[in-house]
This record gives structure tokens, sequence and C-alpha cells, in this order.
């Protein structure tokens, strides 16, 4: 998972259009000037994504990678996030329900 921080909200939607055609890139999405990117190899996927940002004069201010947490596989599938509905609760039950291999 990489994620973007885009300068002067340059994000529009020929952006991800034109990410999502890249090779390795699953998927993304797109919360307030984070763009993130769910890719197969994410250390691959770098230099081709920021090429193409530079190539679209899109600003990027900071780049992180970092392994898909619970909450960003359930972004993924479902559209929002767990915590921002106050359901902190529910993260941390689902996340030790995980750990100890049990059912939900």
């Amino acid at each position: 998972m990489i994620t973007f921080t885009l300068g002067n909200n340059a994000y529009d939607s020929r952006i991800g259009q034109e990410v999502k055609k890249l090779e390795n890139v699953r998927s993304l999405f797109i919360e307030g000037s984070s763009l993130t990117v769910i890719a197969e190899d994410a250390e691959v996927a770098l230099p081709t994504i920021m090429n193409l940002l530079k190539s679209m004069d899109v600003p990027v201010e900071k780049v992180s990678i970092a392994k898909p947490t619970l909450d960003d596989v359930f972004l993924k599938y479902a559209g929002t996030r767990l915590e921002d509905k106050s359901r902190i609760g529910e993260v941390t039950r689902v996340r030790e329900m995980i750990r100890k291999g049990g059912r939900l």
C-alpha cells in the first residue's frame, strides 16, 4: 500500500484513471489530499507511479509505504472506515477475534 499526499489538493479523476492503468496496481482510493494505491509490489510500483504523477504535473508532498491494516481492507470492500463512524470498539473486537483465531 502506497500513500501519496498530494499538494494543493491536486487530485482529479484523471489521475486515478491513469494510475489504475499501471501494471502492478490493484486498486486505489482517495481521502482528502491522500491518494492510496494498493499494489501487488509497492516497491516496484512506486517509481512508475511517481514518474506518472510527475508527467501529469501532480505535486507530491509525501509518500509512505505500508502493509494494509484491517481497517484498510474494510475500507476497500465497504467504502468507509470503521474508525470514522466511532466504531473503534468494534474494530478492536474484530482484531482481537482474528488474533485468537476465532470466528466473528
